[in-house]
């Protein structure tokens, strides 16, 4: 992994982290937990800015913080209120040796009145636990505190990229004349769900999950058509493509 990318498989077993008296978990959210556990990541992320910069971390992550995937939005709790919370995003990644199964974790989150007490470290050992169980061959986060993960078994993996078109290089771009773009996408989700999933080297989408992440994670998604029939697309938030 480069500075800010970490994609290790769990440790080969969890060490037990034994929580303080008063504190309940880490359990899956049920039906009404959500909401509370993701008002706590976006104060933790500080996305509670007015006017918001983003759009909030449920948004941001809509394939974790949904209510398909309750179970995998693990938190610990006090007094009713959750203190600390690890969300648990399971994908099939499709690669020339075959799918493997990749759990993302992300929103790694402990409230300020409740911090160096281990709850987070409490966490992720119960995370590294519903991964194994759930059959996950490897964990994949993003993160900028890397000594804080290789400490429970994280290491370094992958790379990003980032590519810059301007006025400088975007001449170079082939142009595809033939091509008529409008952002009318909704009535063929199921057909640019299944351009995702064409790709050889990715993950795999449900439509219903394309859906989800179109409309709470792209502010535009462009479709370019030949004749009535979609052939590309490209989602767009805050001036990056995503996808």
């Amino acid at each position: 992994m480069n500075q800010q990318n970490s994609a290790p498989a769990a440790p080969a077993e969890s060490a037990a982290f034994e929580l303080p008296a008063g504190y309940e978990g880490p359990r899956g959210c049920g039906p009404m937990d959500l909401a509370p556990v993701v008002d706590l990541v976006d104060l933790v992320f500080n996305w509670t800015r007015t006017p918001p910069a983003r759009p909030a971390f449920g948004g941001e992550f809509a394939h974790a913080y949904n209510a398909l995937n309750l179970d995998n939005v693990r938190a610990i709790w006090h007094r009713g209120r959750p203190a600390a919370t690890v969300a648990i995003s399971h994908t099939p990644v499709r690669t020339p040796r075959g799918v493997m199964r990749v759990a993302g974790i992300g929103g790694v989150a402990t409230h300020p009145d409740h911090r160096q007490r281990g709850l987070s470290s409490a966490l992720l050992a119960d995370a590294h636990d519903k991964m194994r169980a759930d059959g996950a061959h490897v964990g994949f986060l993003s993160t900028g505190i890397p000594d804080f993960y290789r400490k429970l078994g994280w290491e370094y993996a992958g790379r990003q990229w980032r590519f810059t078109l301007d006025r400088a290089n975007v001449s170079f771009l082939p142009a595809a004349t033939d091509l008529q773009i409008d952002e009318e996408w909704t009535a063929d989700a199921a057909a640019l769900c299944a351009l995702f999933n064409a790709q050889p080297l990715g993950a795999e989408r449900s439509a219903e999950g394309f859906i989800r992440v179109a409309q709470r994670r792209l502010q535009h998604v462009y479709v370019g058509r030949r004749g009535a029939h979609p052939v590309a697309y490209v989602g767009v938030r805050d001036a990056l493509v995503w996808e």
